[in-house]
């Protein structure tokens, strides 16, 4: 059985609401990015890397996680930070790659099963 969802952001109207524009503040209050008195949460890059640097790697032992406090605490090294962030970003620029060939793979299979 196959499910087809209605058309949206066509300009007509639908029963559906198809208009989820929001403001800067509207998001930030419905992701959690605000404390009790209003102000914007900040996030520390260090750690977004280092999460994605562990992903990336598949692994997370105890010498992982000293390589990487050498790294940005003990001896913090711009250089090795910098290398570091490109070889995760290139990582997740190859997984979206090869996510987006996947995907058109399997709308070539759902096409060629809409046309049986």
């Amino acid at each position: 059985m196959i499910y087809i969802a209605p058309p949206y952001n066509t300009g007509k109207d639908f029963v559906y609401n198809d208009d989820f524009a929001m403001s800067r503040e509207e998001m930030d209050e419905a992701m959690g990015n605000l404390d009790e008195e209003g102000n914007r949460l900040r996030q520390n890059p260090d750690y977004n890397l280092r999460y994605r640097y562990l992903r990336m790697q598949g692994k997370a032992t105890g010498k992982d996680f000293a390589h990487l406090d050498s790294i940005f605490v003990t001896h913090r090294n711009s250089k090795a930070i910098q290398l570091m962030q490109q070889k995760v970003v290139d990582y997740e620029q190859a997984l979206q790659l090869e996510q987006q060939e996947r995907i058109k793979g399997e709308q070539v299979q759902l096409k060629k099963l809409l046309v049986k």
